[in-house]
């Protein structure tokens, strides 16, 4: 029986590669290499149902959240499908224990080692060695295309590494000056007044924690911390307020680190300054992922700067629901292009998976706009196009955009706000619109016509849901003060997925949850990018918080 071809570029040869690596030579066959299988699940469909019914404000359902076990058992692949993928990978002799990993039992990926003879037997493929034309320093071992038995073609999804050539930015703040004093800055009081949450504090106990992961060997500082909550939150004085840091795939776990990360810090920073007397969770998570896993594109043409999303997403779903925060923020983020599909989507139904479970998950829109500086596909057209970040455009995160507010303005008055041009705003290429925004995003595409057109998928996921202020930041960097600006400052009973009811209030004409910001652009890619107006707009969303009319209108 012939195999079926599930991947290939039809415009390269063995010469060439996507999107400017270049062949340098054959893998030698007893090369190690470690191969990952993403198994198809036949009940994840079941798994958004719940999803969809437990967010909805209007569902009988809502708030009724799975447990692990019930969401382990929608998610992993039937003994049926494991079967086969096991029995193929035991006739090529991977399926036994072997030195340095073994199967895993979840059924939803296999994991295991093995040498580029065997692989390339199994997936009907020749692999090479390719490298960057920006860094010639930076091989992959990568081929052009690859197959599968026709009878697996229905139980895997995934198989890395193969024909997806890397490539990542890294999303975390970089931009700091140095504090001196004059101009208007961002602080943790500023914020609460803005929000109107000033007058609010948090109900703290043990499960009552917010949640943030570290990449990219980003670090916070302990010192720095201590520092920012004595000139923040004067009440947390002298209360040994510590950072609970959680070492992740052998992630560096101090809180002393002798260069502390500007992003690290301020998450940790603004998240403990909001929050407190809540603590936080910080999961340092080490190991750059497979390089397999990422598409370069001309904006990230190599991989020193690579979030591992699923290394740190499937470690965090075999935590028991009271082990897993409530609310998680990510201030990271990459062109969605540059992922596989498959493996977005891997993604993107983790995500799913800790809605379900009663989790909010917060993530940063981006800081470019429309699109990174190129602006190019790399699909191989190499045409100009807007480029959504990921894993903002996945649809089960709440996307968060970035607000700055003018030199002077009264800080009670959330109508002074306008959109940072940095702001990442868009649409997914592959993501379809969900329901729950519908009518808002045909609201604005209705009423800005064909602006833009071919520039960007008007059918997919829109981003972001809503925004806040993303500028100026006042942080404690080793020990000294700076100002950071970025969208990853914006994002921080259960509240679960948060999309279906912040879309439900702010439609509601007669419920002002939401500060409407009608004012700015996200410029990028030689345009003016997408204007904030009237309603959800792919710059900030619905708009900015009100807290307590948010608190007032959840408590019912």
């Amino acid at each position: 029986m012939e195999p079926v071809l599930r991947h290939f570029w039809p415009s390269f040869t063995p010469e060439t590669a996507p999107n400017n690596w270049l062949f340098d030579f054959h893998a030698d066959p007893l090369t190690p290499i470690t191969l990952h299988f993403g198994l198809k699940s036949s009940r994840f469909s079941y798994l958004l149902q719940h999803l969809n019914e437990v967010s909805d404000p209007s569902h009988q359902r809502y708030g009724d959240y799975l447990s692990k076990e019930d969401a382990d058992a929608l998610v992993r692949a039937d003994e049926e499908t494991a079967a086969e993928v096991f029995e193929w990978l035991n006739f090529h002799g991977m399926a036994k224990r072997q030195e340095g990993g073994e199967i895993e039992e979840r059924r939803v990926w296999f994991t295991v080692p093995t040498n580029v003879g065997t692989a390339e037997r199994m997936l009907h493929t020749r692999y090479a060695w390719y490298k960057h034309s920006s860094n010639r320093n930076t091989r992959i071992l990568r081929t052009l295309q690859y197959s599968l038995p026709r009878h697996l073609d229905s139980c895997i999804d995934v198989i890395h590494p193969t024909t997806y050539f890397p490539s990542i930015k890294a999303m975390h703040t970089s931009r700091i000056r140095i504090a001196n004093g004059t101009g208007m800055y961002v602080n943790v009081q500023f914020l609460k007044e803005l929000y109107r949450a000033a007058n609010y504090t948090p109900h703290s106990y043990a499960t009552n924690v917010l949640g943030i992961p570290g990449f990219l060997e980003e670090y916070p500082s302990q010192s720095d911390l201590n520092t920012f909550l004595q000139i923040s939150v004067p009440a947390a004085n002298n209360t040994n307020y510590t950072l609970n840091s959680i070492s992740v795939n052998g992630g560096f776990n101090s809180t002393s680190p002798s260069s502390p990360g500007m992003e690290a810090n301020l998450d940790v920073q603004y998240g403990a300054g909001l929050i407190w007397p809540l603590g936080i969770k910080f999961w340092s998570v080490g190991g750059r992922p497979d390089p397999s896993q990422f598409i370069p594109d001309a904006s990230i043409p190599d991989t020193t700067d690579v979030e591992p999303y699923l290394t740190w997403l499937n470690w965090l779903l075999e935590q028991s629901n009271e082990e897993i925060p409530k609310v998680i923020t990510i201030s990271y983020g990459d062109d969605e292009q540059t992922f596989p599909p498959e493996y977005a989507r891997k993604v993107c139904d983790a995500f799913a998976q800790l809605g379900a479970r009663g989790v909010s998950v917060l993530v940063a829109s981006g800081d470019s706009g429309v699109g990174a500086d190129a602006c190019l596909r790399n699909d191989g057209s190499k045409r100009t196009a807007f480029i959504p970040d990921f894993p903002s455009s996945c649809p089960y995160v709440t996307s968060v955009g970035g607000t700055t507010m003018p030199y002077g303005a009264y800080v009670n008055n959330g109508t002074a706000e306008t959109a940072a041009e940095f702001s990442g705003g868009g649409f997914s290429n592959l993501f379809g619109r969900p329901d729950w925004q519908k009518n808002a995003v045909g609201s604005y595409l209705n009423a800005t016509g064909s602006n833009y057109k071919g520039l960007f998928n008007n059918t997919g996921r829109a981003y972001p849901d809503l925004s806040a202020q993303a500028k100026d930041y006042l942080v404690v960097v080793n020990a000294s003060l700076g100002l950071l600006y970025g969208t990853s400052a914006s994002t921080p009973s259960s509240l679960g997925f948060l999309n279906p009811m912040i879309y439900a209030l702010s439609s509601n004409a007669n419920l002002k949850a939401f500060n409407d910001v009608v004012n700015g652009s996200n410029p990028g890619c030689g345009t003016p990018g997408f204007a904030a107006r009237k309603g959800w707009d792919p710059v900030t969303g619905v708009g900015t918080p009100i807290f307590d009319a948010l608190q007032a209108l959840l408590n019912k």
